[in-house]
C-alpha cells in the first residue's frame, strides 16, 4: 500500500526510524558479525530501495552508547563490542532523499517486544507511514490536514502471492529466522552447540529448547540439565 502512495504523487523524503531493546547476546560481534547498522537498520536499508529504487550515494556514522557489561539480572558480562547506534542519510537516483536512524539500546518503544519503526514516504501530495506494531493500519496524511489510521486493503494482506504462509505453529515459512538461531536450510544446521564464550553467562539456553521444540528429529542434547 506503501508504495501505492508513492506512485500517486512525488517522493521528497524516505524516513525510517527505529528504536528496540534487543536481547543483551545480539551485542557481540560473534553474533551477528557487526552491530546495529550492520544487523539490524541493514533490512530498513532494504525496504527504502525496494519501495525507491536504488541509492546513488550514503553518508553516516556509528557510535556505541552502552557498554551493556551487566545482564537485566545485574550479573556481570562481557562487554559489548559493537555499535548500538546508526545514523544515515542518502540521495536515491530519483532525487529522493532518505534518513535512517536506528538503535538497540532505545527506551519507551517496547510494543509487546516488536521494537519501534517509523518508516515515513513524505510527497508533493501526502504523506503515508508504516509502523510494525501496527502492521494492518498506514497512517495517510495530506496538505493541511492531520495523519490518521487507515486499514490496509484486503488486497494487500495477501503474503501467500509471494510465498510466505503459517506453519500450525504460526512460524513463518520459509523460516527466515528466529531470535537469530534459526536460518533458512537443511535441518541438520540446526544442530548447535551452546558454547560461544557468551552462552555461559546464560541461565536459561532457551536456544536448545527451541530447536529441540521445532525439530524433535534432531536429536539435540538437552544441555540445561532440566
Amino acid at each position: 500500500m506503501v508504495r501505492a502512495v508513492i506512485k500517486s504523487s512525488e517522493c521528497i523524503v524516505a524516513a525510517v526510524n527505529a528504536c528496540c531493546e534487543i536481547a543483551v547476546d545480539r551485542l557481540f560481534v560473534i553474533v551477528t558479525g557487526a552491530g546495529d547498522l550492520y544487523d539490524m537498520t541493514i533490512h530498513r536499508l532494504d525496504f527504502a530501495i525496494d519501495l525507491l529504487g536504488p541509492i546513488s550515494r550514503v553518508s553516516g556514522a556509528l557510535a556505541r552508547f552502552a557498554d551493556r557489561d551487566v545482564t537485566p539480572d545485574g550479573e556481570t558480562c562481557a562487554p559489548s563490542d559493537v555499535d548500538d547506534w546508526s545514523c544515515l542519510i542518502g540521495q536515491f537516483q530519483s532525487g529522493a532523499i532518505g534518513v535512517w536512524e536506528g538503535t538497540v539500546v532505545g527506551k519507551g518503544y517496547h510494543h509487546g517486544g516488536v521494537g519501534h519503526e517509523w518508516a515515513e514516504v513524505m510527497g508533493s501530495e501526502g504523506v503515508g507511514v508504516y509502523r510494525l506494531h501496527d502492521p494492518n493500519h498506514i497512517l495517510l496524511g495530506k496538505h493541511q490536514e492531520t495523519m490518521q489510521p487507515v486499514p490496509v486493503p484486503d488486497e494487500f494482506l495477501k503474503p501467500a502471492e509471494i510465498g510466505i504462509t503459517l506453519l500450525d505453529s504460526y512460524l513463518m515459512t520459509p523460516l527466515k529466522s528466529i531470535s537469530g538461531v534459526l536460518l533458512t536450510g537443511k535441518k541438520e544446521i540446526h544442530i548447535i552447540k551452546d558454547d560461544y564464550p557468551f552462552c555461559s553467562q546464560c541461565k536459561t539456553h532457551s536456544c536448545q529448547q527451541r530447536i529441540r521444540t521445532l525439530f524433535p528429529e534432531l536429536g539435540v542434547e538437552d544441555t540445561t540439565g532440566g
